[in-house]
């Protein structure tokens, strides 16, 4: 059965980028973001510096791959108004725009340029093309987009902690217009790999625990994370037609849990403790669709974090789980974000899933 249809701040036709893409209107606090986290890297190095770090190229590259997109988006967008190509070329300018490493005065805005290309456009492959654009087809496209996706969520791996959390955050939301294009188009897309977490399978473990503070207080807080959807879900299902998309969710939310738990017992950490009941909100309750999709943005938020504290060896399993939350959230709500897993206003930072653990306190609420 299918998950039930969007309750809440649904704009756009089932299965296309929405017409209400939250786009400008996140621009201004993600770049106020980068200012508050340090995450903002200065442009390229002029001639005769020094060689640009690989988390700059990452940058300038994704910069450019996103402002190609747009325009293809928006030649696209001409010739087939209603199949949500603007509101993708509007999702990708807004990214452009937040990408566009500072100038020396501290300036942002779009870059100026000629096209780098879309399709390989890695850190490394960042040279400038003087030929004019080749008008793609819409199966071009989304190869590009696909491709320009999966290049963010591999360099976010690398990446420095600030520009590694936008990075992943640019690639999910690539990821999930992509996924949403090829279910209008007809056409196959394949799925970014997603990195696991190591299990229990290290030596015995002695009285000094493995690994960095901040991985197991990260895993802490993903276990609790995680559990606290199970939770929720199981709550929507009971009370929703259709439930078994919903308990299938609840299920994979048990595994990542589970998964979490295990990898603690390998860094011979104790287990995360979990209540055995949360108290939902009374607006959950009332309209449990949208709370789930709440929850699940909620979810992205929380793993963004994982991606810019919760160290290398975390990195590129937060990655996947901060893309696969997007997933389900567009999927229950159909709102798209420029910048998924960003917190843009304070109070929807889940307190209880802070990496940080020192002044953690469950509100009960998913």
């Amino acid at each position: 059965m299918k998950t039930p249809p969007p309750r809440q701040r649904v704009t756009g036709k089932t299965g296309a980028p929405p017409a209400g893409s939250r786009a400008a209107g996140l621009l201004v606090p993600v770049l106020v973001f980068l200012l508050v986290t340090g995450a903002g890297v200065a442009a390229l190095s002029p001639r005769g510096g020094s060689e640009p770090t690989f988390t700059e190229r990452a940058q300038q590259a994704s910069a450019d791959r996103a402002r190609d997109l747009a325009a293809d988006a928006a030649v696209l967008a001409a010739a087939a108004p209603t199949a949500g190509y603007a509101e993708t070329a509007e999702l990708l300018e807004a990214q452009a725009s937040g990408l566009a490493p500072a100038s020396p005065d501290g300036a942002r805005g779009k870059n100026a340029g000629t096209r780098s290309g879309t399709g390989t456009g890695a850190p490394d492959a960042a040279a400038e093309s003087t030929s004019p654009a080749v008008p793609l087809t819409p199966a071009e496209f989304l190869e590009d987009l696909r491709a320009s996706a999966g290049r963010n969520l591999a360099d976010a791996v690398q990446a420095e902690p600030g520009i590694a959390r936008l990075l992943a955050s640019v690639g999910s939301s690539q990821w999930q217009q992509a996924a949403s294009l090829s279910a209008v188009l007809g056409l196959p897309v394949e799925a970014p790999a997603a990195a696991g977490l190591n299990a229990a399978d290290s030596p015995a473990c002695t009285e000094k625990p493995r690994g960095s503070a901040e991985q197991r207080r990260a895993l802490l807080s993903a276990v609790r994370t995680e559990d606290r959807a199970v939770y929720a879900y199981e709550v929507a299902a009971a009370r929703l037609p259709d439930p078994e998309a919903l308990l299938a969710a609840s299920r994979e939310h048990a595994a990542v849990a589970a998964a979490a738990t295990s990898a603690l017992a390998g860094l011979c950490a104790p287990p995360a403790p979990v209540p055995p009941a949360y108290a939902l909100a009374p607006e959950f309750l009332a309209d449990p669709a949208a709370g789930i999709a709440r929850l699940e943005q909620e979810v992205s938020v929380f793993y963004g974090s994982v991606v810019g504290s919760g160290g290398p060896a975390l990195r590129g399993w937060a990655v996947g789980r901060l893309t696969t939350a997007v997933q389900r959230s567009f999927a229950l709500d159909g709102v798209a974000e420029p910048f998924p897993g960003i917190p843009v206003e304070e109070q929807a930072l889940p307190a209880a899933e802070s990496t940080d653990g020192s002044k953690a306190e469950d509100t009960g609420k998913p």
